[in-house]
């Protein structure tokens, strides 16, 4: 953000404070069976429509996912040419990437990278007694910041690259209202998205398997994602500029 450091002085809250308003972005009741979205393959993609006041000058999604089933260990799971070259028919596939796709009226504006979570009995059952994995009771979550885009937002979708099912994902949207104003314009005056490229190179013989890199080195997966904006928030009589 750039601009006067005393320009945001006048608002309710400060830019660093605790948001005024949060937003559930999840399935709508009423529910029998949870309020997550259930992401079950690559191809499903969820969708909230939702609206949102006029006076706001940032927004930032908090994105909260968990693994499940076929995915559990998802960063331990085989390519699928290696599971299908050694018929290894019980093999979890898709590999050991998992990518969680944010997007806003069409455009993918950001993305999460899951912590590998391992849960009680993972890999090997004697880790974990009597303790339990980093972040087993306490599941990370991750903040997108989608204030360059409070001028086109309509509704999000939440999709997971490369999942098996199931993935549970919800959110939260946190606002940042100026109390002063009743309207706030925004304007996306930049925007240039290249959508995300996942490759993989595999090496196998038999069940001996590694994964690598154009150049011959090792490498688990790569994978590129650029988003570039820039965008103005005019927040009477202050403007601010994100990029």
């Amino acid at each position: 953000m750039n601009g006067k450091k005393q320009s945001l002085k006048h608002l309710a809250s400060n830019y660093n404070s605790k948001a005024d308003l949060i937003l559930p972005i999840s399935r709508h009741l009423p529910l029998f069976d949870g309020l997550w979205f259930e992401v079950q393959n690559s191809n499903d993609t969820k969708l909230k429509q939702f609206r949102i006041p006029r006076n706001i000058y940032r927004a930032v999604l908090e994105v909260y996912i968990s693994s499940h089933e076929n995915d559990d260990f998802w960063y331990g799971n085989f390519p699928n040419d290696y599971i299908a070259a050694n018929n290894l028919s019980d093999a979890r596939g898709n590999g050991p990437f998992r990518e969680v796709v944010i997007s806003l009226d069409g455009e993918v504006v950001g993305a999460a990278w899951p912590f590998t979570v391992i849960y009680t009995g993972g890999i090997n059952p004697l880790f974990w007694s009597p303790i339990t994995g980093i972040s087993y009771f306490n599941l990370p979550s991750y903040d997108i910041e989608i204030t360059p885009f409070l001028g086109n937002m309509l509704y999000g979708k939440l999709s997971v690259t490369k999942a098996l099912n199931v993935w549970f994902i919800d959110a939260n949207l946190h606002l940042w209202l100026d109390s002063k104003s009743v309207k706030i314009e925004a304007k996306l005056i930049k925007f240039n998205n290249k959508a995300a490229s996942v490759y993989e190179e595999s090496d196998f013989k038999g069940l001996k398997w590694e994964v690598l890199q154009p150049d011959g080195s090792s490498l688990v997966m790569g994978v590129s994602l650029l988003i570039l904006f820039k965008s103005l928030v005019i927040v009477t009589p202050w403007t601010i500029t994100t990029d």
